[in-house]
């Protein structure tokens, strides 16, 4: 586990690299703004939240030290557990992958209503599914929260091993995403393919929104799946929560059950961040793309007059504003 999250760090540096010259054109160089803020969310809490996760592995002070366990806790009250101190790393690390759920999701939504001409019903339509799809993913984490108790396992599984007495709760935070994402495709398609139908050729803003929403949307329902699959499919565990009583045992899917989390936190940043950045490029720099044309063969996109007629609203919103 220690070497997955290890990994997952390094794609995240790794891509960082890669875009660090567009993420200083389009984004540092820009104006304070919701969007850059987003964008910020997004691209550096992952960090921060795998940089925990490494820490509460690693860190011999977390995991080698012996804690009495709390008053509220299903362990015994008498009993030592040797590392209590994972739990509170464990919520900081669920609490900053909601957080990074809701900034995705938010870019997402700007970047949807957008394409319907800013329209107050599409935005009171998304919104509301964007707040109901947030509260599953928050309440299914109070709930593991709540719910979770320590579980000694051998350093080289996961020295700082967490559990739930119900796990499948979980589910709610995995639909909320293919929910969200599924409905965000739907709309795109739907605005998509009318243009597309209209215009012999696709225009570079069509051909952009459709190839990123398409990646992005794959990726997440296949990730999402994927959590699903693992969560019920993971071996069960009996568990035994007392060392004074032998008798109060506990079923729990270990963090197999789990193991796909980070894969979707470090899948979100990647995607949503080159997302902003490939569409703030066409907005802000119309070479951006290699295959722009200033001539739209068969007529105008409504979709790309949608955003360039709003431009300055738009912009304001995603902080493209110089």
């Amino acid at each position: 586990m220690q070497c997955a999250t290890a990994a997952f760090v390094t794609v995240l540096v790794y891509d960082w690299l890669l875009t660090m010259r567009l993420e200083v054109e389009f984004i540092w160089r820009q104006k304070m703004s919701f969007g850059k803020l987003l964008y910020f969310i997004n691209r550096y809490l992952v960090i921060i939240d795998l940089v925990i996760l490494l820490n509460s592995y690693a860190n011999p002070i977390i995991h080698g030290s012996k804690v009495p366990a709390a008053p509220n806790s299903l362990l015994d009250n008498d009993a030592l557990c040797p590392s209590c101190r994972c739990v509170p790393w464990f919520h900081i690390d669920s609490w900053l992958g909601v957080v990074s759920i809701v900034a995705i999701d938010t870019i997402m939504l700007i970047r949807t209503w957008a394409m319907w001409h800013r329209s107050k019903k599409a935005l009171a339509a998304l919104v509301t599914l964007q707040v109901l799809c947030n509260l599953a993913e928050a309440g299914a984490t109070l709930w593991a929260s709540l719910t979770l108790f320590y579980i000694p396992s051998p350093n080289d599984i996961r020295p700082c091993l967490t559990g739930f007495a119900r796990p499948n709760v979980l589910y709610a935070l995995f639909m909320g995403v293919v929910v969200w994402d599924l409905v965000v495709m739907v709309a795109t398609l739907i605005r998509v393919i009318p243009t597309m139908r209209l215009n012999q050729r696709v225009s570079p803003m069509i051909e952009l929104i459709l190839k990123d929403g398409i990646q992005y949307f794959i990726l997440m329902l296949l990730i999402a799946l994927a959590n699903i699959v693992v969560l019920n499919e993971a071996p069960v565990q009996f568990i035994c929560l007392s060392l004074v009583a032998m008798h109060l045992l506990a079923v729990n899917q270990g963090a197999l059950a789990t193991m796909l989390l980070t894969l979707q936190r470090v899948t979100n940043s990647v995607i949503g961040s080159r997302i902003m950045l490939n569409l703030r490029g066409m907005l802000l720099n119309p070479s951006y793309n290699s295959q722009a044309s200033d001539t739209l063969v068969g007529g105008s996109s409504t979709i790309e007059l949608a955003f360039r007629r709003n431009r300055s609203v738009y912009s304001n919103q995603l902080g493209l504003a110089k």
